[in-house]
């Protein structure tokens, strides 16, 4: 009689369950396999609509390397020595000032941020930067407020229909939201005709210089590298990888000048502290002078 080892059997009947494991799972899902293929495949299309129309957000960075020359820190010596306040560059310092809402609201004018063209589209609004066909500038930026306000360019009459109203470039126009200049970026190729329905619509979109500001400054981020270095790193998000590019460019250029306008004015009140004591020394010295030609006057 043939004898059948242990190991034999049990491999058998663990085949035997893995077989019966295999069809009950078959037999309990198999017949639900149209709904699973209708699952990935909604998910699929709702994935594809969610990356098509959803926003992208870019982020753009800049640093900044602080310099303080040896001459400049002997000249803060000789200062504190006079008397003068002469704050040198600190990096926190340096930092909140690139923070702060002074100097993203000059870049808010002067990139005119204040006033923003769309595209308008039929499940989001585009911002057309930087391939906007106009450029809205206000004479004065601190009277804006905010409005959503549509508009057409008809290229052809060189006019802009802003809220049903016509208004023509390059020159400054009184309109119901401040005082505007149009003006025709030359890089924009415009093919549009004389109907303002033959292409997408567009709309402007106005807002206070503090509240732009605001909004800019608050996707701001503004790092040090380290304790130890002179380096600020900067970076910002935005729907338009140009136009983050270009608000840093922007920032950096107030910055410095807002540097150079500074230890301009810190120069000027040295200066003038400066004049200031070498008049009351060429007094002591010219009242020493008179007192010491008196004494001899008088010993003969």
């Amino acid at each position: 009689m043939k004898s059948i080892k242990k190991d034999d059997v049990s491999g058998f009947f663990e085949r035997g369950e893995s077989k019966n494991v295999i069809n009950t799972i078959t037999q309990t899902y198999l017949p639900y396999w149209p709904g699973f293929i209708v699952t990935i495949l909604v998910s699929l299309l709702v994935a594809w609509f969610y990356l098509r129309y959803q926003t992208p957000i870019y982020e753009a960075e800049a640093s900044i390397v602080l310099k303080e020359a040896k001459s400049q820190k002997d000249a803060s010596s000789i200062l504190e020595v006079l008397g003068v306040n002469n704050n040198g560059k600190n990096l926190e310092n340096e930092s909140a000032f690139l923070e702060s809402h002074t100097l993203m609201r000059q870049v808010v004018i002067n990139m005119g941020l204040y006033a923003q063209v769309y595209i308008t589209g039929y499940a989001k609004d585009v911002l057309a930067y930087p391939s906007s066909p106009l450029r809205f500038i206000a004479l004065k930026p601190e009277t804006m407020i905010d409005h959503y306000l549509p508009f057409s360019y008809l290229a052809n009459k060189n006019v802009v229909l802003l809220a049903g109203k016509t208004y023509p470039l390059g020159v400054p126009v009184n309109t119901p939201y401040g005082r505007l200049q149009i003006n025709r970026d030359s890089n924009y190729v415009d093919t549009q005709s004389e109907k303002p329905d033959d292409r997408h619509k567009l709309f402007l979109r106005l807002s206070s210089v503090d509240a732009a500001a605001k909004g800019f400054a608050a996707k701001l981020i503004v790092e040090n590298k380290s304790k130890n270095s002179t380096i600020i790193s900067l970076r910002i998000t935005d729907p338009s990888a140009q136009r983050a590019e270009d608000i840093l460019d922007n920032l950096v250029q107030v910055y410095n000048k807002e540097v150079i306008d500074d230890k301009n004015v810190t120069s000027a009140n040295t200066l003038n502290f400066i004049k200031g004591r070498l008049k009351i020394v060429s007094a002591e010295l010219a009242e020493v002078e008179d007192n010491i030609q008196h004494y001899r006057s008088a010993e003969g």
